[in-house]
């Protein structure tokens, strides 16, 4: 398993556009509320990570946005969220928090 002390420096140090196997481990705490443990995909807009929600202690995807200097309007991201939350169907995702934050220092 290969670990890395923050997310920051995962970006740092990782190909996105070459095949990703194995696990990763990150120790930072995103928020304070969850732990990323591993990657599960990827693509042009967004990454998908295994983490734990260390309030309720329950395993959890994490949909992180990227920052590609795309000029994403934060509304969009509210927008999905908000119909994903409300979607009710055993192949659709339950929503269960949303926020927005930078993770990476511009630079």
């Amino acid at each position: 398993m290969k670990k890395y002390k923050s997310l920051d420096q995962w970006f740092k140090k990782t190909d996105l556009h070459a095949p990703q196997s194995g696990e990763i481990e990150v120790a930072e705490w995103f928020k304070g509320k969850y732990q990323i443990n591993a990657l599960l995909g990827y693509g042009h807009t967004s990454m998908v990570f295994r983490a734990i929600d260390t309030h309720l202690e329950r395993l959890v995807a994490l949909k992180i946005w990227l920052d590609t200097g795309w000029d994403f309007d934060s509304s969009i991201l509210l927008k999905e969220g908000k119909l994903l939350a409300n979607a009710h169907h055993s192949n659709i995702v339950k929503v269960y928090d949303f926020g927005i934050e930078s993770l990476l220092q511009k630079g």
